[in-house]
């Protein structure tokens, strides 16, 4: 998607059509099954790869190469795409050869795990963002930087930004001017405390994945804004804007996974009905989840309310209610529409209740 390679079509998502090319492909045996016995993981044939390689040879580069021979060096100037292995050795002078490919559309790093993070490469890696301006592919997964410089705002054409697993605490306004962004990877980032208060100008997000970013304190004003969103992993609700969570009503394409987190901060069931759940037929598991506070002067019934307003579609495959302490069960419970549902664990306050449908535990 973020190299253009994928279209949006009338009747179909990119991610569903890129599916299907991906599906194509692996028919005729360009990819085929990791033999690390991960289902998930595909690798290319490694003649389909030897073939890949030499008609790349022209556009794509490896920085672990070094790039030895001089027709590799004035190929720089065309060069598209690169990916690079992370060692300790890597310094200034071995990042400088990106000066010269001043026109990458991809920059990926790959992480030996025998290897311990360099400093000095991440800090030349993050220098280079003002240079290489026509990116579209950037990731920095797991690279040991607690910030990002505001020069990420000139990279204009931007669609891929991966910064899962690293110490950043919060971005810079300036992500706020990606227009182009289409994916942005903040898994695992677990001291992300804020994300950018302009993220309402990023139109063509379609992908905000924040799981088990754990100081992740709201979700900013105007996410709702964001129509094209297919994947929003948590949705944080705050004390005073219990509200808020109608603007889930607008993101009719969020798909696969969602977690409501906060819920006992919405004082008006109707607000949980705007959320339009029951019409969001892409999500199959959902998470929902209250404070495990204990606050007496809240009253219970609205907590049951608010679930019950909160019934999600018939295709839900799993569902998971974190310490609930409601009076009751919302209605929509053991409705046996969910045929789907394989899993569903709920903590309560006072019950425990098992059959071979439910599994509930106490809080």
């Amino acid at each position: 998607m973020a190299e253009g390679f994928i279209q949006q079509q009338r009747e179909k998502q990119m991610e569903d059509v890129g599916g299907e090319y991906f599906r194509e492909l692996s028919s005729r045996s360009f990819f085929q099954s990791s033999s690390t016995g991960k289902s998930s993981k595909f690798v290319m044939h490694d003649l389909i790869n030897d073939l890949a390689q030499v008609v790349a040879r022209g556009t794509c580069f490896r920085l672990d190469d070094k790039l030895k021979d001089q027709e590799q060096h004035i190929n720089l100037k065309k060069a598209r795409h690169s990916s690079y292995m992370q060692k300790l050795w890597q310094c200034m002078e071995d990042f400088e050869i990106f000066y010269k490919a001043m026109h990458l559309r991809t920059l990926l790093p790959f992480l030996i795990p025998s290897y311990s993070q360099s400093l000095v490469s991440n800090n030349v890696a993050l220098n280079l963002l003002s240079k290489l301006r026509c990116l579209r592919v950037l990731s920095m997964s797991k690279y040991c930087i607690s910030e990002l410089p505001n020069s990420v705002g000139y990279l204009k054409h931007l669609r891929y930004l991966n910064l899962s697993y690293t110490l950043i605490e919060e971005l810079p306004k300036s992500l706020g001017s990606l227009y182009n962004l289409q994916t942005s990877m903040l898994r695992g980032c677990q001291n992300l405390k804020k994300l950018p208060i302009d993220m309402e100008n990023l139109i063509d997000l379609r992908h905000l994945d924040i799981t088990n970013a754990d100081s992740l304190e709201e979700i900013p004003l105007g996410i709702g804004k964001l129509t094209s969103l297919v994947t929003l992993s948590n949705f944080i609700v705050t004390k005073n804007n219990g509200f808020r969570i109608r603007e889930l009503g607008n993101l009719i394409y969020l798909r696969g996974e969602l977690s409501l987190s906060g819920l006992q901060n919405v004082v008006d069931p109707l607000d949980a009905r705007e959320a339009n759940l029951i019409n969001k037929e892409g999500l199959k598991v959902l998470s929902m989840e209250c404070s495990v506070g204990l606050d007496e002067s809240q009253d219970r019934r609205v907590e049951t309310e608010v679930l019950d307003m909160l019934r999600p579609h018939k295709n839900l495959e799993e569902l998971h209610i974190k310490c609930y302490l409601g009076t009751g069960f919302p209605t929509w419970i053991g409705d046996p529409l969910f045929s789907n549902v394989v899993h569903k664990f709920t903590k309560l306050q006072k019950m425990c209740f098992l059959t071979a449908t439910w599994t509930i535990t106490l809080a």
